[in-house]
């Protein structure tokens, strides 16, 4: 399923540069959350906070902040959060969420550190929930609804949008990217290289659309009982 482009020994970090106003407002946040690991495909480790070991990671475990997970070849994972948002986790990488918060309103405050790999990010929040994902100095905030891919190769930032908008930001601006559209971007920069219209799924895009659907059938189902 690897595009192959990765290059293992870059690192990202995700950090979220947006903090909307109500959760600064709220002063105290609560960091109970009902995240979970929905799913485990292959070799998938995890590291708690204050540990340097690592365990295997097992399907339904809960996902709280300050948690890695990281996959190995041929292994995949995918972490739900409570409003059915997904952050579907590619071979080869790693991701840590470093704040799950929650205000006094139910507003959730969603910042990941991803320091490598590819993963697909299905966002899909309520009232002013806050999502944002860092690739090593660029920002991606997406804008209400949407659905994101991003890869790394040789210092570049790949952004595939499927559904919505997401704003790439950085020390020397911002752009938004818009649905059906691929851009590359240098790290520091938003100066977009190869950007275009349309997007070609490979494998790991066709099994992120498959969850997705599997997911709305089940919800479907549960409505129904």
């Amino acid at each position: 399923m690897r595009r192959n482009l990765l290059n293992y020994h870059l690192r990202f970090s995700v950090a979220a540069l947006f903090l909307p106003s109500v959760l600064c407002a709220q002063g105290t946040l609560s960091h109970v959350r009902v995240v979970r690991l929905s799913y485990v495909s292959g070799t998938v480790a995890v590291e708690r906070p204050g540990s340097a070991e690592w365990d295997q990671a097992m399907v339904n475990i809960p996902i709280e902040e300050g948690f890695t997970l990281q996959t190995s070849a041929r292994s995949f994972a995918e972490v739900e959060f409570e409003n059915g948002s997904t952050a579907r986790i590619g071979e080869l990488s790693k991701i840590s969420f470093s704040e799950l918060a929650m205000d006094s309103e139910g507003n959730k405050l969603n910042r990941i550190l991803f320091e490598y790999g590819y993963a697909t990010f299905h966002v899909t929040p309520e009232h002013r929930d806050a999502y944002a994902v860092n690739t090593d100095g660029a920002t991606l905030a997406p804008k209400g609804k949407s659905e994101f891919r991003t890869d790394f190769d040789r210092g570049r930032l790949r952004v595939e949008v499927f559904d919505g908008a997401i704003d790439v930001s950085c020390s020397s601006g911002s752009v938004r990217v818009g649905k059906d559209t691929v851009m590359e971007f240098g790290l520091g920069t938003t100066e977009a290289a190869n950007a275009r219209r349309g997007i070609q799924k490979d494998a790991w895009d066709k099994w992120a659309d498959a969850r997705d659907t599997r997911a709305s059938v089940e919800r479907t189902l549960a409505s129904e009982r």
